[in-house]
């Protein structure tokens, strides 16, 4: 049997998105629990903030990892998830933004019209905190309501703005009843947040935002609170070219099926 092109990582016996790529890029899936990290090079993949001792092994040794978690666009209209995105050592694409052709955006767009880009929405006058949810505080060891309290405090310095909490939703609710983009659109000026990709959908819907950890989205936003008055707005070209560059970032689930997802990655 010839050696697997990566190796899967999931408790669960058939994992419906990590068995699918397997499956259709010769990959091979294993419970952690019978997985040896010594036994081979190949690059192994995870879902979700889960196995963090693995990561931190794997950027030691300069193995090469890849995480898969929910993609930076879509994410509304049905519960099923369609759009994963899956980001090589680290949890995002943090990485340079690389120039890419327009398909994968302008399909995007047209069946999800809210990702046109509106230009600058310039108006708002609150503040949102988008709060890390429980996975995202134990990975990168910080308390929820102590960061809370802190970044309010920080923001205070800086701005009288009336500062907006968005804790995470449930899945029903974020997805459908209030999404990112219903809760955008109540005068928001601009978003603060962790590692959300809140930002990222913030970006592309016209609203700045600020990140204090890395995301998808630091080539288009800032990370330093003292300019929430006067937030970074990049030119239309800039947002763009970044909206094309995170669309290779993500992959629907038929491509995870098909084999199309794999080589998509390189």
């Amino acid at each position: 049997m010839s050696s697997p092109q990566f190796i899967a990582l999931s408790k669960d016996s058939d994992d419906p998105y990590l068995g699918p790529l397997c499956r259709s890029s010769d990959g091979l899936l294993l419970n952690p629990n019978s997985f040896d990290y010594s036994s081979s090079s190949v690059p192994i993949f995870m879902r979700g903030l889960t196995r963090a001792e693995i990561m931190h092994r794997c950027a030691a040794d300069s193995r090469d990892y890849y995480v898969m978690d929910t993609g930076y666009f879509a994410n509304y209209g049905t519960l099923t998830k369609r759009w994963h995105r899956i980001a090589k050592n680290g949890l995002q694409h943090t990485g340079p933004v690389i120039e890419r052709d327009r398909m994968r955006w302008d399909r995007l767009v047209k069946e999800f019209p809210l990702l046109r880009w509106p230009g600058w929405k310039k108006n708002g006058s609150k503040i949102l905190l988008v709060v890390p949810s429980g996975k995202p505080c134990k990975f990168y060891k910080i308390d929820r309501d102590q960061w809370i309290a802190d970044t309010i405090r920080e923001i205070q310095r800086y701005t009288d703005r009336e500062i907006v909490i968005r804790l995470k939703p449930e899945r029903y609710d974020r997805i459908k009843t209030f999404t990112i983009y219903d809760q955008l659109d109540r005068d928001i000026f601009a978003v603060v947040t962790y590692n959300s990709i809140a930002a990222v959908e913030a970006v592309a819907y016209g609203i700045p935002a600020f990140t204090l950890a890395p995301t998808a989205a630091d080539s288009v936003c800032l990370k330093d609170l003292s300019s929430l008055e006067s937030p970074y707005y990049p030119d239309s070209d800039q947002v763009y070219r970044w909206c094309r560059h995170l669309a290779y970032g993500q992959y629907h689930t038929d491509e995870l099926i098909t084999g199309k997802a794999y080589p998509l990655l390189f």
